[in-house]
């Protein structure tokens, strides 16, 4: 949700990344497909943005992911 504090911009690259974290964990797209989907034109910026937000790499995230899946 959008918040008072928050640019435009800001909220448009959560929206873009929030959908990268519903590709990895439900399609087999690759890291940079995904990032081009998200509206990523460059797919080390996509890594760069999404390691910010989230701690870890996309591939790392989805590894990650991957290993819950497997264990629940």
């Amino acid at each position: 949700m959008f918040t008072a504090t928050e640019t435009i911009k800001q909220y448009i690259l959560a929206l873009r990344l929030e959908y990268a974290v519903a590709l990895m964990t439900s399609s087999d797209y690759n890291i940079a497909e995904i990032a081009m989907l998200c509206g990523f034109n460059n797919p080390n910026y996509f890594s760069i943005a999404f390691k910010k937000e989230f701690g870890m790499t996309p591939l790392r995230y989805r590894e990650n992911a991957s290993l819950q899946k497997k264990q629940s």
